[in-house]
């Protein structure tokens, strides 16, 4: 849906560069209804004041939105937008405002990406990656100032606090949407957070043979389960296939990763001496820890790489 809104952004924001072009529409282009429901995506009527003002709503459109959405899902990320313009609509029809511009929906995603992103810090001690300190201070620090000043330039003659009030009526509206959705789907987008950050650190553990991260961070229970069987017990794991991934992993590449509620399923290849090996791992989390993983993967490539010996260990014998 993310780039859905971005494409209406572009689409209804580029035609009003056209002249003329109400005046062909006629009636409809007059509307109030109309006007009500494309504002949100018209950023301007030439180019010195719609390309900024547009770029600006795009960048922080597709950064908030491709990171809110997946963990959110399509439906409830749907949901959190329309509420957004509902509250923008609602206003309107109290208080009729001269808007434009995307930012009526797009600062409802900023409670949800600061719940994502920040309590990485206070989870797993990691830092808040780079571009979201830079959303987040544009949406909550640079353009709320910015926009204070822009009633004094219509001649507004109240408070500081009126001028922020009044120019940032929708930013604060969306903003507290945002919130709400937040904090009512806290558990869901930390949940989902914290199951990419361990798909991929299982991962990654396996490519530094980090064992350390890997005794952390699965359960004392643990279950994998391969093509060529079933190991049970991190330790009896970790003691089992540590060898034959020290002669056997060159390197891992994480191609993609799809995350549910408390699951994500990881497709990487792995570059053996053999050559590579498409796979995928379904990974299970619970409580924080891995609680199982289930790997996909053509068990004749492998056959090629490890011994008679090893292929039988990792089916799970001697386990008792």
């Amino acid at each position: 849906m993310t780039w859905l809104l971005a494409g209406a952004c572009l689409a209804l924001s580029g035609l009003t560069l056209f002249p003329g072009l109400s005046d062909r529409l006629g009636d409809a282009a007059a509307n109030p209804v109309v006007r009500l429901l494309t504002a949100p995506f018209v950023h301007g009527f030439s180019p010195g004041s719609l390309l900024p003002h547009l770029a600006g709503n795009l960048l922080l459109l597709t950064y908030a939105g491709s990171r809110v959405e997946p963990a959110l899902g399509s439906r409830r990320f749907a949901l959190l937008t329309g509420g957004a313009l509902a509250a923008y609509a609602m206003i309107q029809w109290v208080r009729p405002f001269e808007v434009q511009g995307a930012s009526v929906f797009i600062w409802a995603y900023g409670p949800p990406l600061a719940v994502m992103d920040l309590s990485r810090r206070h989870r797993r001690g990691k830092p808040v990656p780079p571009p979201t300190r830079v959303v987040l201070a544009v949406m909550w620090v640079v353009v709320p100032l910015l926009m204070t000043t822009v009633p004094y330039a219509f001649g507004w003659s109240g408070s500081v606090v009126g001028a922020f009030l009044v120019a940032n009526t929708f930013h604060l509206s969306a903003t507290a949407v945002g919130a709400v959705g937040a904090w009512t789907m806290k558990g869901l987008l930390m949940a989902k957070d914290e199951t990419a950050e361990l798909a991929v650190g299982w991962i990654e553990a396996w490519v530094k043979m980090d064992l350390a991260w890997l005794r952390r961070h699965l359960s004392p229970t643990f279950v994998h389960t391969s093509p060529f069987g079933r190991l049970e017990g991190r330790d009896f794991y970790l003691d089992t296939v540590e060898p034959m991934a020290r002669k056997s992993v060159q390197s891992l590449e994480i191609k993609h990763v799809v995350v549910g509620d408390n699951q994500a399923a990881v497709w990487f290849e792995n570059k053996t001496p053999k050559g590579v090996i498409p796979s995928c791992d379904w990974v299970r989390v619970e409580d924080g820890m891995i609680a199982s993983i289930q790997s996909f993967y053509d068990s004749a490539l492998v056959r090629e790489v490890l011994s008679p010996a090893e292929q039988e260990g990792l089916g799970g014998a001697g386990y008792g």
